[in-house]
């Protein structure tokens, strides 16, 4: 049988975050065959950003839902909250709840290098090339909304800006930007 995991978060106006933490919960605690529910507890979101998140998770195999939160209250221990988006106010809210409801609960240090993921019980680990999301991902969650795709490759890039790898974006005008 199938280890299920819950998946609380909040969403604010950045969909990686969330998608990030999603994964990392997918691959640390459900397994590969592990279902997972993700539960997302909005806070100002778009439409855009919140319907492309749970297309992304569809797409990555989560089963989502929308909750408010005297329905997160009713999730119990069994239940892993990512604190990494969202608003202050929201993070200290669900901090608290993770701590009533004796849930997991996971911070993603993002600008950190390498990035580090931290836990409520007091566990750091340092994470890998293999937990990150992939320009894919990002492309799917922020480019494609817009109506913009990656295209190639950038040859050419300002001495001052090269040593990352640079891709070239066109948008719906038929532009590219690299």
């Amino acid at each position: 049988m199938a280890r299920v995991v819950r998946f609380l978060t909040l969403l604010g106006f950045d969909p990686a975050p969330v998608a990030w933490a999603a994964r990392i919960v997918r691959r640390r605690l459900a397994g590969g065959d592990g279902i997972v529910e993700a539960y997302l507890l909005e806070e100002g979101s778009s439409n855009q950003t919140r319907e492309r998140l749970e297309k992304w998770l569809g797409r990555n195999g989560f089963k989502v839902s929308a909750i408010t939160w005297p329905q997160a209250e009713a999730l119990g221990p069994d239940t892993v909250a990512n604190l990494t988006a969202g608003t202050k106010e929201g993070f200290f809210r669900l901090y608290q709840l993770a701590r009533k409801q004796g849930m997991g609960a996971l911070v993603l240090e993002a600008h950190a290098s390498p990035p580090l993921l931290f836990w409520l019980d007091g566990r750091k680990e340092v994470l890998s090339e293999a937990d990150s999301l992939g320009l894919e991902d990002y492309a799917f969650l922020y480019l494609e909304a817009q109506g913009a795709k990656i295209v190639g490759r950038a040859t050419r890039v300002p001495a001052g800006l090269q040593g990352p790898m640079w891709y070239l974006i066109e948008t719906q005008e038929g532009e590219k930007d690299g």
